[in-house]
């Protein structure tokens, strides 16, 4: 949760300008313009009495309590025959755009990572296990041009780092969506497949996921999603 004025509902609700708001409370047009954009980082206490003097409101009606949301859209897309997605992560101050995310066997990651001297580097802890390891990476196509590993690095990270921001309870959610409808992965036999390991570039960050018939049920933390991290709301935009 977040807290955050709702001085421009009021004055629009009011029929009321800034400029005018400005003038009758004696108030600078850039601290108002602050407050009304939600962009002032401290706020005179004489200030908002004579906000809410004025406009006849009170605290809890200038100063409102809203859920810090988090729109992830996602879309399918396929990269050199890889299976792939493509998120749009939307907030209210920051937006970005992760492409190319793909699922990588811990295999072929280390046999690439022989030519990767810096992502080694980035990985100490890495140990090789087995096949059933999955790397869940970013800008997977320029995992192989050398001339394009910083781009794929720093993506995969920024992937790492939201998966962390987010907590674990919304990352799970994020990647068994990912799971089931971008990586096919409810076709998985049984037989098989028993266990699912995911981990990202930062090596810290390990999602497991239990396989039953043809369901995948995440091994999920039996904490729920605490109220300093944010909610997500997973949209998917095209899938095939």
């Amino acid at each position: 949760m977040m807290l955050k004025f709702n001085l421009k509902s009021i004055l629009e609700e009011k029929d009321i300008s800034i400029s005018q708001l400005a003038k009758d409370t004696d108030i600078s047009r850039p601290s108002i313009s602050a407050i009304y954009n939600n962009t002032s980082k401290s706020v005179n206490i004489d200030f908002l009495d004579r906000i809410m003097k004025y406009l006849e409101v009170s605290l809890s009606e200038l100063v409102i309590e809203e859920e810090n949301i988090i729109a992830v859209h996602f879309y399918k897309t396929r990269t050199d025959n890889l299976p792939s997605c493509t998120l749009e992560i939307i907030e209210s101050d920051n937006n970005m755009v992760l492409e190319n995310i793909s699922l990588i066997p811990e295999q072929f990651y280390f046999e690439v990572l022989n030519n990767l001297y810096e992502i080694a580097k980035m990985d100490k802890k890495a140990k090789k296990a087995n096949d059933d390891i999955l790397y869940l990476f970013s800008e997977v196509d320029s995992m192989f041009d050398h001339n394009e590993m910083q781009k794929f690095i720093d993506s995969s990270k920024a992937l790492a780092n939201f998966l962390k921001r987010i907590g674990s309870h919304n990352a799970y959610r994020l990647i068994s969506r990912l799971l089931v409808e971008a990586f096919d992965f409810e076709s998985t036999n049984k037989n098989e497949q028993e266990f699912i390991v995911i981990r990202t570039l930062n090596s810290e960050d390990v999602f497991l996921y239990t396989v039953e018939g043809h369901t995948i049920l995440p091994l999920l933390p039996k904490t729920k999603r605490k109220k300093e991290f944010p909610s997500i709301k997973i949209i998917n935009e095209s899938l095939t």
